[in-house]
């Protein structure tokens, strides 16, 4: 299933471009260790435009003989194995199709090595590097495995990995800011203010002035998803919706019932999806 066009995150708009590869091709070097120096090397195989079964890939492509998937998350999430699976299913059909391998061949063909990324920055606290195998998700011993490998990159978090790319480094910065003047104004004021000290000298400034409105309401949808995971975690509903089990909200105080539709609204969430996170009717939520 294909639905809306999904508004980018920042992180996505400062690395997944195809004419700043570079930055991209740094991410890279300091994730393997590696001293790659060509961006042209890096063949871009990201699920463009589109909410791949309501789900959004970020960033995807193939250096040599590795294919490195990453995505960016405010929420963590323990289902994004499944998620990469889906991606990489997807970007593998891609390849193959583009150069017109046929399956049916007698010899074995070869195929990139893969390699899967989570970058987390939102307010829940979680470790510096955590691994999530597919394989938790079956009851017996399946015979299949993927690996998503999550790095926080919140202030104080995976800095050797942040030093080594430039990019990442000043990407974090920003966030970082934002938060620090959360505490004193309000969300818009602290995306201005972030603005207004930006360093000049950063690589991604002219990027980011260039497009400052659509970075603005970049930054503005991502804040709104943090907050959105943590409301539905500090309500009680936490990672029970694959169970169905639905703790807090329904049966939850109204008002934190409408702060939660509220937030999910703001976000775009789909009338349906919010009628059963809340527990609310579809004429309260337009009322809302």
């Amino acid at each position: 299933m294909i639905t809306r066009k999904h508004k980018d995150s920042l992180f996505r708009f400062i690395f997944g471009r195809s004419d700043h590869k570079e930055w991209l091709l740094s991410l890279y070097n300091a994730l393997n260790h590696s001293n790659y120096t060509n961006p042209e090397d890096i063949e871009m195989t990201t699920i463009d435009n589109v909410i791949y079964l309501g789900m959004h890939n970020d960033v995807s492509f193939i250096i040599e003989d590795n294919l490195m998937m990453m995505e960016h998350q405010t929420t963590p999430s323990k289902n994004m194995s499944i998620r990469f699976l889906l991606y990489y299913a997807k970007v593998l059909e891609g390849y193959l199709q583009k150069r017109n391998i046929d399956l049916y061949k007698i010899g074995s063909i070869p195929l990139p090595n893969p390699r899967f990324i989570v970058f987390y920055n939102g307010s829940r606290e979680t470790g510096e590097y955590e691994e999530e195998r597919f394989s938790t998700h079956y009851k017996g011993s399946p015979n299949i495995e993927l690996v998503a490998e999550h790095y926080n990159i919140n202030k104080g978090m995976n800095d050797s990995l942040k030093d080594a790319c430039q990019a990442l480094e000043e990407y974090c910065w920003i966030n970082d800011m934002i938060v620090s003047y959360r505490d004193t104004m309000s969300l818009d004021e602290a995306v201005e203010q972030t603005y207004n000290n930006l360093p000049k000298e950063f690589i991604i400034y002219p990027l980011l002035i260039k497009h400052k409105a659509e970075v603005k309401g970049m930054i503005l949808e991502t804040f709104d998803q943090d907050r959105f995971g943590k409301t539905m975690y500090e309500s009680g509903f936490e990672e029970g919706e694959a169970r169905g089990i639905k703790k807090g909200i329904v049966k939850g105080e109204d008002k934190e019932r409408r702060k939660i539709a509220i937030i999910m609204r703001n976000a775009n969430e789909p009338i349906d999806k919010i009628i059963e996170y809340t527990g609310l009717t579809e004429e309260e939520i337009q009322k809302l």
